[in-house]
């Protein structure tokens, strides 16, 4: 059961919703993430939240104790929700299309928001638009932007997929060339209200942290897209010097400052 203190929050009419899908590490996950939202919404813009936003998104919450990610985007929805400020940016289909998505695709639409790539016309190749694509005839350029490994079919299915959930769109076919077309890759409109309404200062932060620790885990082989200054900027951020990923930035950085790739 939901303890008593926290209903006058969380509103009576969820009570029962929210108790018959919650057990043991999901009830702790319940009252975790109460306490948290107790601290982020100022009482005087708590409003009892909609049924069909609140008990996905707090359901996906509790659901992901290892996809940090994940959790925080569903947090942010549920703070939304419940916030009558940003009522507004959320809506019932939200929850329901995060649940559909993984890491890998999360990171790509993040990274298609902040900037246009284009794609070939027979998805040979990704790059960003500054860069002329017939240059370019390979997914180098654009998996070191993430740090992942070349893996054409991974990244295409999840391209595919947030195309599929209307996140992505491609562009009429530009011509460049005789035997050659490209299309534009941007973000659709559900697919900004998506990430205004998931991806919080929070979640930015673990997207740039998981894009980091990639780029380095494949330094040293195909993706040579790291900068010193990207790392000396962890390092300062994320200092836990008990945590692997940390010790694992660490020993990159201390092989970039005697290397001659460094920049």
């Amino acid at each position: 059961m939901i303890p008593p203190e926290m209903m006058p929050f969380v509103g009576e009419t969820l009570h029962y919703a929210v108790s018959s899908i919650l057990s043991g590490t999901v009830h702790d996950a319940f009252k975790k993430v109460i306490g948290s939202l107790k601290e982020d919404i100022p009482l005087k813009h708590r409003q009892i939240p909609k049924h069909n936003i609140f008990i996905p998104a707090l359901e996906g919450y509790a659901l992901n104790p290892d996809q940090p990610i994940l959790q925080e985007m569903f947090y942010n929805l549920l703070v939304n929700a419940m916030d009558k400020t940003k009522q507004d940016f959320c809506h019932p289909a939200f929850p329901n299309i995060l649940r559909q998505l993984s890491e890998d695709d999360i990171l790509l639409l993040y990274l298609f928001r902040q900037k246009v790539y284009v794609i070939g016309a027979q998805g040979e190749y990704i790059t960003d638009k500054d860069i002329k694509p017939l240059n370019f005839p390979y997914w180098d350029y654009f998996l070191a932007k993430i740090g992942k490994k070349k893996v054409f079919s991974t990244v295409w299915f999840s391209i595919q997929h947030l195309k599929h959930l209307d996140l992505l769109r491609s562009t009429d076919i530009t011509k460049q060339g005789e035997d050659q077309s490209v299309y534009d890759i941007i973000t659709t409109d559900k697919g900004n209200l998506f990430i205004d309404a998931c991806i919080n200062n929070e979640s930015r932060e673990l997207l740039n942290k998981i894009i980091l620790e990639n780029k380095v885990v494949t330094y040293s082989t195909e993706n040579r897209n790291l900068k010193l200054q990207e790392v000396e900027d962890y390092l300062k951020k994320y200092d836990d010097k008990k945590d692997d990923s940390y010790r694992r930035v660490l020993r990159t950085y201390d092989f970039m400052k005697c290397s001659k790739d460094a920049t």
